[in-house]
């Protein structure tokens, strides 16, 4: 369980998680140093009741967060794009459409960065869900990682095709 990663002396280094939004109904301290909010659909709906309902509640994932905090939004939906207003921390977005001002975004085929620093060509990419992957980029990026470090985990269509 992550409590005991959290108890144990050495936990410093970064904890990646997943967290659904059942689990966002009920917390109240909880406060990831980055936040990412993506994949709002109506997959749900049985529990949640409404679209709104649905992002309210996932919203709770930034609720407690501070301005040294970072939230990633996706910029290609409007619904979730306007949550930027809400957060008081810095906000990034992700976008496979776009170049966006501060955040991660695909054009002719290349990742790019612009995250606390100049724009970067992290390098080629062909993400079967480019969201996830121009979020998990930004957030090594944020944490430190280089570019080239970053490039080396990017799907392309032959290494999806390979067995690993």
């Amino acid at each position: 369980p992550l409590s005991d990663l959290l108890a144990d002396d050495d936990a410093g280094d970064p904890i990646a998680l997943a967290v659904s939004s059942f689990q966002l109904e009920s917390v109240v301290h909880f406060r990831p140093h980055i936040a990412v909010f993506l994949n709002v659909d109506e997959a749900h709906l049985d529990r949640h009741r409404s679209i709104a309902e649905y992002v309210r509640i996932k919203s709770r994932i930034f609720m407690n967060q501070r301005p040294d905090d970072v939230l990633i939004l996706p910029f290609d939906d409007s619904r979730l794009r306007r949550l930027a207003r809400k957060h008081q921390g810095r906000t990034f977005f992700v976008s496979g459409r776009q170049a966006v001002d501060s955040g991660a975004w695909l054009a002719d085929g290349r990742l790019w960065l612009n995250g606390d620093g100049p724009t970067e060509c992290v390098g080629r990419v062909d993400p079967t869900f480019p969201e996830d992957v121009l979020a998990a980029a930004l957030t090594a990026r944020l944490c430190g990682l280089s570019p080239s470090d970053i490039a080396k985990a990017l799907p392309t269509r032959s290494a999806q095709g390979s067995s690993a």
